[in-house]
């Protein structure tokens, strides 16, 4: 028995001998080979939550030496690569190598320091790479630049295709090495190269078309390495660009001046400028579960602001485009408010991609409905949507809802003109029989105090922070200037019945209805402690009282003046008291 188990006792052991072999042999591979292996990916857009030890910098194997003496050789090689340069340039200029020829050599020269410098990074010697690939940098694109303006060997969109191939591999290297640097040296010299062609040549789709391959590239390096301060610059420069084709494309053609893009093109540009933005976010956001930060929320405005106006301006022209420019906002932001709440907020939870969506949201239904609908239609529906919110706001106890509902009256009071409306009918001179009242004045007046009833924290008022009474506190003030407004404006109609009022008595008139809205918010205030309502009763009597001394006395009559007098030493005397009274225990439904 012994015998027969001798072989595999044999066997076993060399193959025991053979795995430890082997784990010598990857032990030492391991501390050769480069250390800075590709990172995690990066669980948040926010820089506090990237471990910058692993994603941002690259790791430096210790093979590679940071003395001086090794920093100032490397300098030195790289000098010795430019000359390489510089001598194809020589032979080129002195016709000793035809034109074309120079100029793919060069190009093969940068694309093999290219490639030294994946191999530098790949075998643990990052600053070399890095010096590597800064020599193609200053090699590759140079050249695309002279060979096109002044060797005319490549058309512009020639010259922007080679240009995104060098940018494409060089982006490449940066990305699979963790070369943050060299990722910001291409994403300059690309850029730049870019634009100066773009601005000489106007070669306008391709131009763009490159400036927002690199607006991308720089999105998703920050997800994937976690380098996000390039995304910040990067989108400085991509952002000219809707501006730069909506100037061009609505520019009148002058003679010797190149036209500007045609307005297909410049649709086809602006819509992949919010796609390749907008659109990176949600991917990010809903599929790999990212959370956005202070640049996903900015550079979200400003595409909002710059492509959608630059959108709206380029297709005004073209029959029924603005409508469905408008409709096609309408649905995105119905959309937003749909992925905000049957996705993100079952799935993902309330947090910034909730407020994310439900503020793209809350800015497309606004700016869809301003388009497609006109001012009294658009006045009313937002009163409605206004009123919606602030009762789904209520029932489902969403304090989201509650701040869009405030926003939605805003936009309708704004839409109105209301604050114009209220500064002439509360301050200014009346020189006619006084400002008409609309039935969208009150529309937005019934939607304000309607939704600051539904809104207004009514329990545990105490505990209530200000932060989630600033709803409550705007709908108080549209609906007091609202209220105001339209009451000032009845009573102008019946005082004047068709003739010019008298000065004196609109004074006084408007005395005694701000008189009266401070003894009465003071009275509401008190008794319900609506904080809100009480922090506009002496900013009103101050007001009331200024008016009073600038417009009731220049103006007034006595009988007029006794009026005046009246009603403000009224409220001076009633509306502290009022506020002084203890409040009853709070109860009611809360906000």
């Amino acid at each position: 028995m012994q015998d027969k188990l001798a072989p595999i006792k044999t066997a076993l052991d060399l193959l025991l001998k053979r795995l430890q072999q082997l784990e010598s042999r990857v032990s030492q591979l391991e501390g050769r080979d480069h250390l800075a292996a590709e990172s995690p990916i990066v669980e948040s857009f926010e820089p506090a939550t990237v471990d910058t030890s692993v994603a941002a910098t690259p790791a430096v194997a210790p093979s590679e030496s940071f003395t001086v003496a090794h920093v100032l050789g490397l300098i030195g090689r790289t000098f010795l690569i430019l000359c390489g340069a510089f001598l194809l340039r020589s032979l080129t200029d002195t016709g000793t190598m035809p034109l074309a020829l120079g100029v793919a050599l060069g190009l093969t020269y940068a694309a093999v320091w290219l490639f030294a410098a994946d191999r530098g990074a790949g075998s643990g010697r990052p600053l070399s790479a890095v010096l590597f690939g800064l020599a193609s940098v200053v090699i590759a694109y140079p050249l695309i630049w002279e060979a096109t303006t002044k060797f005319d060997l490549l058309d512009a969109d020639a010259a922007t295709a080679l240009l995104a191939v060098f940018s494409i591999s060089m982006f490449t290297v940066a990305w699979r090495r963790n070369l943050e640097i060299f990722a910001w040296f291409v994403s300059a010299a690309a850029l730049v190269t870019d634009f100066t062609i773009l601005l000489t040549y106007r070669n306008w789709g391709s131009g763009a078309a490159l400036a927002l391959l690199v607006g991308g590239a720089s999105l998703w390096f920050a997800h994937s390495r976690g380098w996000m301060a390039l995304r910040w610059p990067v989108a400085v420069i991509v952002n000219v660009v809707p501006l730069m084709i909506v100037s061009v494309s609505l520019r009148p053609t002058v003679p010797g001046i190149p036209e500007g893009p045609s307005v297909p093109l410049a649709v086809a540009v602006l819509v992949a400028y919010l796609v390749v933005y907008l659109g990176s976010f949600s991917l990010l956001m809903l599929k790999l579960g990212q959370r956005p930060g202070g640049f996903e929320f900015v550079q979200s405005a400003v595409c909002l602001v710059v492509g959608l106006t630059s959108l709206a301006a380029v297709v005004r022209g073209i029959h029924g485009a603005t409508e469905i420019l408008g409709w096609g906002m309408l649905f995105a932001g119905a959309a937003s408010y749909g992925v905000s709440f049957a996705f993100v907020d079952r799935r993902l939870g309330m947090g910034r991609r909730f407020f994310y969506y439900t503020s793209l949201g809350l800015i497309l239904v606004i700016w869809g409905l301003r388009i497609v609908a006109n001012d009294t239609t658009a006045i009313l529906v937002l009163s409605a949507i206004g009123i919606a919110a602030a009762l789904a706001g209520r029932t489902n106890d969403r304090h989201t809802l509650r701040a869009h509902s405030a926003a939605y009256v805003t936009a309708a009071a704004a839409i109105a003109g209301l604050g114009a409306q209220a500064v002439e009918t509360l301050l200014l001179p009346i020189t006619g029989t006084g400002s008409s009242v609309a039935v969208s004045d009150v529309a937005v007046a019934a939607a304000a105090v309607t939704c600051y009833i539904v809104v207004a924290p009514l329990r545990q008022i105490e505990s209530v922070r200000w932060p989630r009474r600033i709803p409550a506190v705007i709908l108080a003030v549209v609906a007091l200037v609202s209220l105001a407004s339209v009451g000032l404006g009845w009573a102008f109609e019946i005082v004047g019945r068709g003739s010019a009022v008298d000065p004196a008595w609109a004074a006084a008139i408007r005395t005694a209805i701000l008189s009266l809205s401070a003894i009465i918010l003071a009275g509401l205030g008190s008794r319900r402690h609506l904080l809100e309502l009480i922090w506009l009763v002496y900013p009103l009597l101050v007001v009331t009282g200024v008016k009073l001394v600038f417009e009731d006395l220049r103006h007034g009559k006595p009988l007029a003046l006794f009026v005046s007098f009246a009603f403000l030493g009224v409220a001076l005397i009633v509306a502290p008291r009022l506020l002084r009274r203890p409040a009853p225990p709070p109860g009611g439904l809360g906000g």
